[in-house]
């Protein structure tokens, strides 16, 4: 296209220059021979009428190819800023791309950066709980306290829960034990345990759910990472307090939340959790959209 624009330009200028020279031709026979041109062959009114029709003619041919010229000119201009346009609107959908996979990056990353920090607060707890022991020495026979710290308090912790249960435990009927005798054993066993030891472990489990929280609102790539390391840093006797924990009227929530992800895939079942295993659904123990495996103590 753009060599036929060039080849009309051209056959219009050559039109035009022809018509010119037509003009100067005919005007320079005529003024040498003025009176023996116009008397014998034409008139001064049919000279113009030849000069008007031929070169008019070349000269409209002229002006015909012209404009043709200018609009494949344009339309050729037309391509190319369609062309520029397109470029624009796909780098303009790249950038658009690019910064969407940018924040979805930086959205990782404070997600994470926030998990981390609660589960570093979430170790912080564990590291600070205390328990106070009353042991006999066995030489002199007299009481001595015994401060034990950190992630080995929950063994004693749940000692001390078991003391509870078995106390309530006795006054059932001899008739038999249901899941509702059960859940009446649990509830005022563990709320009367929780009560005397509510600001060692308060804050504790209110964290816990808290994880739990952030975990569920996370995508579900994520959620299966979260939960893998934040179980790592569960002990088996901590497993054993959540269990009977989430299995409390005031602790609802939680109970959700373990039987959704299975958080006791990995429970160890000794005697007591064993009588109490059927109080919480098959969920709670096996998922197969999150079939993790704790990094349990």
């Amino acid at each position: 296209m753009l060599k036929n624009r060039h080849i009309s330009e051209k056959v219009a200028v050559l039109f035009m220059i022809i018509g010119i020279l037509v003009i100067l031709l005919s005007l320079g026979i005529s003024f040498a021979n003025s009176e023996q041109y116009f008397n014998v062959e034409l008139s001064l009114g049919e000279f113009g009428e030849f000069i008007g029709g031929f070169v008019g003619s070349l000269w409209s041919l002229a002006g015909i190819l012209l404009f043709y010229s200018a609009l494949v000119y344009q339309r050729e201009e037309l391509a190319e800023q369609k062309g520029i346009l397109v470029t624009q609107t796909d780098a303009m959908i790249f950038q658009s791309k690019e910064l969407e996979r940018q924040n979805d990056t930086l959205q990782k990353q404070k997600q994470e950066e926030t998990f981390f920090h609660l589960l570093r607060f979430h170790i912080d707890l564990v590291e600070t709980l205390t328990f106070e022991t009353n042991d006999i020495d066995m030489q002199s026979g007299k009481m001595q306290k015994q401060q034990i710290r950190g992630r080995n308090t929950f063994g004693e912790f749940y000692n001390v829960f078991k003391r509870f249960y078995s106390k309530y435990l006795e006054h059932l009927s001899d008739a038999g034990v249901d899941e509702d005798s059960l859940k009446g054993v649990i509830e005022t066993s563990y709320t009367s345990f929780f009560a005397e030891f509510r600001y060692e472990l308060g804050h504790y489990f209110r964290n816990i759910v808290n994880l739990l929280l952030f975990i569920d609102r996370a995508n579900e790539e994520d959620k299966h990472f979260f939960l893998s390391i934040l179980f790592s840093q569960i002990s088996v006797y901590e497993m054993s307090l959540i269990f009977f924990h989430g299995l409390t009227s005031e602790n609802k929530e939680l109970k959700v939340f373990i039987e959704k992800y299975a958080l006791m895939q990995d429970l160890f079942q000794d005697d007591l959790i064993k009588l109490n295993i059927n109080l919480y659904n098959d969920s709670a123990y096996k998922n197969e959209n999150y079939d993790f495996t704790y990094d349990i103590d």
